[in-house]
């Protein structure tokens, strides 16, 4: 008995096969996931660590950029008469702001400071070639903290004064 080998019909073997390929696929899938969970909360501690305003705003662009893998990153800060009253960017150049022309407005995630529309978080060319559902998911996450961030840097700042 010792010397006889253990064997498989080829069809249990096939299916065998496919079950361990699926559990494979699977836990690389859970270890994608734990690492962009990783990532968000990295990207979170970035955000709330500073109290400087153009310091927060300039942070939740770089963080969001990294992220999701993007290439470039806008924060479109939006004033009191609705219009933009600042455009904070990662991953351009001056010379390619300005050759933007016309400033985006209305697109991507919002970024709410209590409620209240604060701006908009464009990202653009994610070197996988498109955004996923995940990658917004991820994304607006961030925006939800960066809200918080954006709303203690004020308060922080008012105390100051």
């Amino acid at each position: 008995m010792d010397n006889e080998r253990l064997t498989f019909p080829d069809e249990s073997k096939g299916q065998l096969d496919e079950a361990i390929s699926n559990l494979i696929e699977r836990a690389a899938e859970v270890l994608r996931s734990q690492g962009r969970l990783r990532a968000l909360i990295r990207a979170n501690q970035a955000v709330v660590e500073h109290l400087d305003l153009p310091t927060v705003l300039h942070s939740i662009v770089e963080s969001a950029v990294e992220l999701v893998g993007a290439r470039y990153g806008a924060l479109g800060v939006i004033g009191s008469d609705g219009g933009l009253e600042q455009f904070i960017t990662v991953g351009m150049t001056p010379a390619e702001v300005v050759a933007i022309g016309v400033l985006p407005h209305g697109l991507g995630v919002p970024v709410r400071v209590r409620k209240e529309l604060y701006g908009n978080l464009c990202l653009s060319s994610p070197g996988s070639g498109c955004f996923s559902a995940e990658d917004e998911q991820l994304v607006e996450a961030l925006a939800a903290t960066a809200g918080f961030a954006i709303d203690n840097a004020r308060l922080f700042a008012e105390t100051s004064r």
